[in-house]
């Protein structure tokens, strides 16, 4: 066998490793020095070895996945450097939105693990929650090919691989296969909302921003559609939508959590609200204090959002600091 590279970087890693299993190409990984206990990656280089024969190709497949990713992508960090974020450098690009909708999500119990991301993108939502919960089971759907293999590079560069999935799916289709209704216990969204007037530059932007072809209904519906009974619901929209998302959700969904998201103290208007809501529940709609993002005029976080973006936690945990 001959040495493909030596690293002691997990995430490298685990890049290196899931690239090569989609060319099935065989790998074995080794200490540095072998003498040593497994477990020591942090301190002591790993070998990734393969065969002969496939040494000159997983090479050139390495360099020219590499090159593709250093053109076409950017590498981002969300969580104070918790999780990495590759990301389009023409498509859609996350903001802070899905790590706000990540925070709304709890695990009360074992039951509440199964969750679905619709309409994942890159896989912002996910890896948050996976920084964050470390029993969940997290799938993620999209209709973009390129959103899809995008979130699947970073489920693996993040070594998630083993509790997270990416599958490519329209919500318009009848057959919802490799899902099943009903079987998932949390929901989460982050569905296209953006309305500016101005064409999306790219194909990719214009429907991620929203392209028309797939309403808030068709969207919410199949949410519910995919949840258990009693499951929950985690919706970040526009401010301007709450009335219609309500709507949808009467008669389906009740226990309904409403929160404001406020730029700025001194704005007279929330410009998102974060949506919860429990399928087959009866009870009412309770609206929640606001939660105010930046402190004062400027870009500097408010110490409660700084806990959300930097430390990865729920809404209304102190921030510990970097």
């Amino acid at each position: 066998m001959i040495e493909l590279l030596r690293t002691n970087d997990p995430v490298e890693l685990s890049w290196v490793q899931a690239v090569l299993a989609d060319e099935d190409i065989a790998c074995v990984v080794f200490d540095h020095y072998t003498a040593l206990a497994e477990g020591s990656i942090s301190a002591v280089p790993r070998r990734i070895m393969v065969a002969d024969q496939d040494a000159s190709r997983a090479r050139w497949v390495l360099q020219t996945r590499q090159a593709a990713i250093e053109e076409d992508r950017s590498a981002d960090f969300l969580l104070g450097g918790k999780v990495v974020l590759h990301q389009s450098a023409e498509g859609y690009r996350a903001a802070i939105d899905p790590v706000f909708l990540a925070a709304s999500v709890a695990m009360r119990d074992r039951r509440e693990q199964k969750i679905l991301d619709v309409g994942c993108g890159a896989g912002a939502v996910m890896l948050c929650l996976g920084a964050r919960l470390d029993r969940a089971e997290i799938t993620g759907i999209d209709r973009q090919s390129d959103a899809v293999d995008l979130a699947r590079d970073n489920i693996n560069a993040n070594g998630w691989g083993a509790r997270m999935r990416a599958v490519k799916l329209d919500i318009r289709d009848k057959d919802v296969t490799p899902l099943t209704p009903q079987s998932f216990d949390q929901v989460v969204s982050n569905p296209p909302y953006f309305d500016s007037g101005t064409p999306a530059a790219t194909d990719a932007r214009a429907i991620a921003h929203g392209d028309g072809s797939v309403t808030l209904r068709q969207w919410l519906v199949f949410c519910l559609k995919m949840l258990r009974h009693k499951g929950r619901l985690h919706v970040v929209h526009r401010a301007g939508a709450l009335a219609e998302i309500l709507a949808i959700l009467q008669g389906r969904a009740g226990e309904i959590d409403v929160l404001p998201l406020f730029a700025r103290e001194r704005d007279g208007a929330a410009g998102r609200v974060i949506v919860s809501a429990r399928k087959g529940i009866r009870s009412g709609t309770r609206i929640r204090p606001g939660f105010v993002i930046h402190d004062g005029p400027g870009r500097d976080y408010t110490e409660a959002a700084e806990a959300i973006l930097h430390d990865g936690a729920a809404f209304g945990a102190p921030y510990r600091g970097a």
